[in-house]
């Protein structure tokens, strides 16, 4: 396999990872809110039960947890940005997908699920209140 094959294959795979992440981060995100809609939903109809708020430690550790991958993701989407851009450059393309689309939609979530993280633990921890 020359070099040009080699390069080839490196940025259709990058191209192809770009789609996946895009669409996992989208359906991710889609999963967690649903998921905490609904504990939030038996929160407030089961506000006068004691020991209820620990219902929301779920959504609040599961934000948690999404703020540090996509971080992560958004950090690692710079680099691959780098290394498709110099595909391009290597190939002699004009044009290159904007993978910053998939660090903006990152950083996006990651700001929704810190809220959502901040307003759960504050919720929990002003219950007994």
């Amino acid at each position: 396999m020359d070099m040009e094959d080699k390069y080839w294959k490196q940025y259709e795979q990058h191209v192809v990872l770009y789609k996946f992440y895009l669409d996992i981060v989208v359906k991710i995100n889609a999963f967690h809110f649903a998921i905490s809609g609904a504990i939030f939903t038996f929160y407030f109809s089961n506000k006068s039960e004691p020991f209820v708020q620990w219902s929301l430690a779920l959504p609040a550790l599961l934000s948690l947890c999404l703020v540090a991958l996509f971080v992560f993701g958004a950090y690692s989407n710079l680099k691959t940005r780098t290394d498709v851009f110099n595909l391009r450059d290597k190939l002699g393309l004009d044009v290159a997908p904007e993978l910053l689309v998939l660090t903006v939609f990152l950083s996006i979530f990651t700001v929704a699920n810190l809220l959502t993280a901040g307003g759960t633990i504050y919720v929990i921890f002003t219950h007994c209140v």
